[in-house]
């Protein structure tokens, strides 16, 4: 019996729509697995990802960036915690490495906390690190990490057995275990004609998800008032608009709500971007114009989903336009999410299955 020990960061749900679909594939193909996740998201959010019923575990807090909402770092919290955090560096690592070896773990995937890895290297256990970005080289962490929190974070990523990078991810040069893969994604069921038939939408109206994501904060998108399109939207967002519902209205998981919609509203986040291209759903993306990983994302949704581009501060006026634009585009076919067996496979090798 091999135990395996996947600790998934809470920096939004990107993290754990890149981790599960792999996790769910090695527990249906590889026997004598005992599977544990850590994460500090609430158990019911990590099982909401998974397949299989999952043994959920608290994960020791580690800082990555402090939020203003879903689209806005607060830079001043988050150079003090990590600050606090690199201060007490040997103590935090000792006692990570201490709750992790109470596991006795065969295998450590993290996606992608970089304490979790150096613990494991403390204990001489292998790490399979999982990631389309890592914290060494985003903007953020570029600019408020000194020298030895940077060299710290880049040397535990580094000492991982690989780096698994699912498409599209940034070059990640600093790194010298790193093999690219496929995009890694849900794909969800099409409950389109169940929708319209339960709220009364005609066939004309593009039925459009609005999301931002799994951090936390409210934000206010104005949307058009527009009898050709009826939104559901995520509940951190706020809109008064009259063709409007909560997604949680529809008592549907979230991929089946994605997978019904005819377009996304969404960030430059990994999960909704990918699933919604691995899902043939069109794809609007709201972008920022100084993040490191952005120019990644563009290109690939550019080249893999009909697909169009809005800044994230964007007028009202600019979001129509945009709509307009997009839905005068052509739907591609869904992209096939290849880095799940990809990871899987290399994940299992290392495992000895």
């Amino acid at each position: 019996m091999k135990r395996v020990i996947v600790d998934i960061s809470s920096h939004g749900f990107g993290h754990l729509a890149q981790t599960a679909p792999v996790v769910n594939r090695l527990q249906a193909s590889y026997d004598g697995l005992t599977i544990i996740i850590r994460s500090e998201y609430k158990p019911e959010i990590v099982q909401s990802f998974f397949d299989f019923s999952i043994h959920c575990a608290p994960l020791p807090r580690e800082p990555s960036l402090e939020m203003h909402g879903p689209t806005r770092v607060d830079t001043e919290r988050s150079v003090a915690v990590i600050d606090e955090f690199h201060k007490n560096w040997q103590n935090n690592i000792a006692s990570r490495a201490k709750e992790l070896q109470s596991y006795k773990p065969d295998l450590v995937i993290s996606n992608i906390p970089y304490a979790s890895i150096e613990a494991s290297k403390q204990l001489l256990t292998p790490v399979v690190a999982i990631c389309s970005y890592n914290w060494f080289e985003t903007q953020h962490f570029l600019k408020i990490g000194s020298d030895l929190h940077l060299n710290r974070i880049k040397a535990a990523y580094n000492s991982a057995s690989i780096f698994l990078q699912p498409k599209p991810h940034m070059p990640m040069r600093c790194l010298s275990n790193t093999k690219s893969i496929g995009p890694i994604a849900r794909r969800g069921i099409n409950q389109q004609a169940l929708i319209r038939h339960q709220y009364k939408i005609g066939p004309k109206q593009k039925l459009t998800l609005v999301t931002l994501g799994g951090v936390t904060g409210e934000r206010e998108v104005l949307l058009p008032d527009r009898d050709d399109f009826f939104w559901i939207v995520e509940n951190n967002i706020k809109s008064n608009n009259r063709n409007a519902i909560k997604a949680q209205e529809l008592s549907l998981p979230f991929i089946d709500v994605l997978a019904s919609c005819d377009i996304v509203v969404t960030k430059e986040g990994y999960g909704t971007v990918v699933e919604t291209a691995c899902n043939g759903v069109q794809l609007l993306m709201l972008t920022h114009s100084d993040w490191l990983e952005t120019p990644y994302f563009v290109a690939w949704a550019e080249s893999n989903a009909s697909c169009q581009l809005l800044p994230i501060d964007h007028s009202p006026l600019l979001l129509d336009e945009s709509l307009d634009l997009l839905i005068k585009k052509t739907p591609v076919p869904a992209v096939d999410p290849t880095g799940i067996s990809e990871a899987a496979i290399e994940i299992a090798r290392i495992l000895g299955k």
